[in-house]
């Protein structure tokens, strides 16, 4: 498995365990809606493939790993934390007490834009194309 998308899972408090099983394959991690999600596992630290890494509101997670270990994450290349009132503190650029620890992460995105925001900011670290939604204007 190369990509997982978690959405809008309510009673998920930590990540299913067979997610180890993709510790060596997983590029994308893509966890949204998952407001009791508490915790990440800490296979995570051994996903050495992992680029991007999109985090969005789960306003119970406290952290992704411990500070010492996100180095462990060498491929990182893409990290979006939005809606998540402590991790968004924690890795807030130049001064949260997290940042040291993903500053060389080449593109990072921490904030708690909302609404559609959200999804454009996720899309455009994915590389996709946002194309306007056009508005039915019709008088018929």
């Amino acid at each position: 498995m190369k990509h997982l998308y978690l959405e809008g899972f309510p009673k998920l408090f930590t990540l299913p365990i067979w997610i180890e099983g993709a510790t060596n394959t997983l590029e994308t991690l893509r966890i949204s809606n998952c407001s009791n999600l508490e915790r990440l596992p800490s296979c995570l630290i051994t996903m050495s493939h992992l680029k991007r890494l999109y985090i969005s509101e789960c306003p119970l997670l406290k952290r992704i790993l411990f500070p010492r270990d996100m180095h462990c994450l060498t491929a990182l290349e893409d990290l979006c934390i939005d809606g998540c009132p402590d991790l968004c503190r924690q890795y807030q650029p130049h001064w949260g007490v997290c940042w040291p620890t993903i500053a060389h992460i080449k593109s990072v995105f921490i904030g708690e834009p909302r609404g559609e925001d959200a999804n454009e900011v996720i899309d455009l670290l994915e590389g996709q194309e946002i194309i306007p939604r056009a508005k039915n204007n019709s008088s018929s």
